[in-house]
């Protein structure tokens, strides 16, 4: 990896990247470049892109980014907008469906979830690998929304072949978000290099170059005693004292924030709007700054492309991105707290996704409104359709916090944070709502869900007591009928058989006077294995049928799959052959689904 102007000091770190990519070139890894802001972690990121676009690689990017306004799946879109359509028409029919749902806001109306979304993007990456050696590159990791972090946080644990992951992430600042998602699935496979700050000498290098001209010895030693070694924070100084010599003189400024906004300045009113707009934006094209200022797209790029914004924001196709995160974090932050909001009006009138319009009308607004709540609990629903449960969750929460605070929602929160791993937020939730619900569906609904909760986390038979009283405390069928389903499978793990095969028999019943197919597959399927258990037989005919009604979901339990059901039971009666094929059916229906955790009931065998 060549060593460009202004990474003289940074041969190790340098040296360090190329292994990693060398690394890649025949097994998966990531590499994590972590430091403080303006460190020059991003400088090394997108030199290694270059660097290995050279070797052959195929490079996807994506970048985070600390405005307010972050969209579900934004990362994850970006890092597949260079894919050939074609990889992605060879996905399995449900992989295809899921990333439609997410790159084109598309689906058939049935809900994504986030597990089949991972397990499409997986899948993109591997066909790619098998081609070509990819890297992905994710600068500004920290920013990155919470559903990208999912999918790429499950992709990472699964990578093979050739495949690297090169992030950086900001260290010491507040709001950024948790690193946790980047977890090993192998040892050593995540490797974290700590950039170090620049030496004198490698100070006095970047400034020459970058500024193309030298500083006196004493103005780069105070500098470098400012600045700690920190890059971006040396080139401002120097700028600083470069505009003016005599104020190396006098005091120079300590903190960093202080130069950036000298840096911005004092735009006039059109280069502030179009400055403002892209710090707003979740995705600040042209265009979209155009509409939000009023201004046609050519005065626009007049704008940014003028001596007072050049050195701010820049052009990249069709987007307007600032020459640094800190630019537009400085840029949001002059502005105040009234050009921010009706910056937020104008921009949730001219997008169309719902998450922004709502995201950007919360950001608006000083008080509660009906509309703004209506617009939370819209977004909040198309984000649970894409498969994006942290998200929905957030998006509720807003409506809550501005006033839109009732049961139901706060029931929804429950779900959509439960459905994301976030176990503390929904219990919270659950156990306030129950406190003011009187006996009924409300009730019932609440119940199963701290029951799900309780039992995953805590006691499986705290869990059934839980379902126990949601069936007594409504007479909804539908309600009492998918708490009785759950309590099958809960009681016969706590060895209450005798009441397990009592609760199936009950809900076989209620699922035929309800006549739903679906449901009585699923009824029929964990009755004949609990029976089975319990040493009632096979249960052939009711197998059968659960397999005539059974519409195969990727979502579905393997407990409650007929096909699942029936596998297993082959391989209980010693009809291996058939069990076999079965079985292999049933794993690849869990790979493609991403349900890894009902592959427990297919044992690993050879094709």
């Amino acid at each position: 990896m060549a060593v460009r102007t202004g990474l003289a000091d940074r041969k190790a770190e340098a040296s360090a990247v190329c292994a990693f990519l060398d690394r890649a070139l025949t097994e998966p890894g990531t590499l994590a470049l972590e430091g403080e802001a303006g460190i020059g972690k991003s400088t090394l990121l997108w030199e290694a892109a270059e660097v290995a676009a050279a070797r052959g690689y195929l490079v996807l990017t994506a970048v985070g980014a600390p405005t307010e306004v972050r969209y579900a799946y934004a990362a994850v879109a970006d890092l597949l907008a260079r894919v050939d359509a074609r990889v992605l028409a060879e996905l399995a029919e449900e992989q295809r469906a899921a990333l439609d749902r997410v790159l084109l806001g598309v689906g058939d109306g049935t809900a994504g979830n986030e597990r089949l979304v991972a397990t499409a993007f997986l899948e993109v990456i591997r066909r790619l690998s098998s081609a070509t050696p990819v890297l992905l590159c994710i600068d500004d990791a920290q920013w990155l929304d919470m559903s990208s972090q999912v999918v790429i946080g499950f992709a990472e644990r699964r990578l093979t072949g050739r495949v690297g992951l090169l992030i950086t992430v900001r260290t010491g600042v507040q709001g950024a978000g948790d690193m946790s998602w980047l977890t090993p699935g192998r040892p050593g496979s995540v490797q974290r290099l700590r950039i170090s700050p620049l030496t004198l000498g490698g100070v006095h290098t970047l400034i020459s170059a970058r500024l193309g001209r030298t500083l006196p010895r004493p103005s780069i030693t105070r500098i470098h005693e400012i600045s700690c070694g920190n890059p971006f924070f040396a080139i401002e100084l120097a700028r600083f004292i470069a505009e003016d010599p005599g104020r190396a003189a006098f005091g120079l400024p300590d903190a960093l924030a202080a130069l950036v906004r000298h840096h911005i300045g004092c735009p006039d009113g059109e280069v502030a709007a179009v400055m403002l707009a892209a710090a707003s934006a979740a995705l600040p094209t042209v265009e979209r700054v155009s509409r939000a200022t009023g201004l046609s797209p050519d005065r626009v790029v007049e704008l940014v492309e003028s001596e007072q914004a050049a050195e701010v924001v820049e052009i990249d196709g069709s987007r307007i991105r600032f020459r640094h995160p800190l630019f537009a974090t400085g840029v949001y932050s002059a502005a105040g707290p009234v050009a921010r909001r009706a910056m937020h009006r104008r921009l949730a009138d001219i997008v169309d996704d719902p998450e922004l319009i709502a995201r950007h009308l919360a950001l608006a607004a000083t008080t509660g409104d009906p509309d703004t709540v209506q617009a939370l609990d819209a977004a909040a629903e198309a984000t649970r359709a894409r498969g994006a449960p942290a998200v929905a969750a957030e998006l509720i929460e807003l409506a809550i916090n501005l006033g839109g605070d009732n049961p139901v929602r706060r029931l929804r929160a429950a779900e959509q944070h439960f459905r994301s791993g976030a176990i503390g937020p929904a219990r919270a939730h659950l156990q306030s709502t129950l406190d003011d619900l009187p006996p009924g569906g409300l009730r019932c609904m609440a119940l199963i869900a701290l029951a799900a909760i309780t039992g995953y986390d805590e006691s499986l038979v705290a869990g059934a007591d839980l379902l126990d009283q949601a069936i007594a405390t409504t007479d909804n069928p539908v309600l009492q009928l998918q708490a009785r389903l759950l309590l099958v499978p809960t009681t016969a793990m706590i060895g209450q058989l005798e009441q397990s095969v009592r609760h199936a028999r009950a809900a076989v019943e209620q699922a035929e006077q309800l006549d739903i197919d679906a449901v009585r597959s699923q009824a029929l399927a964990v009755g004949v294995i609990v029976g089975f258990v319990y040493g009632l037989g096979v249960g052939s005919r009711a197998l059968q049928l659960a397999r005539e009604l059974e519409e195969p979901d990727g979502a579905t339990v393997a407990v409650f799959q007929a096909t699942a059901v029936a596998a297993v039971i082959s391989a209980w009666t010693g009809e291996l052959e058939a069990a076999r094929a079965q079985l292999d059916v049933v794993r690849q229906r869990c790979l493609r689904s991403g349900t890894e955790i009902d592959i427990l009931w297919v044992p690993t065998t050879p094709p």
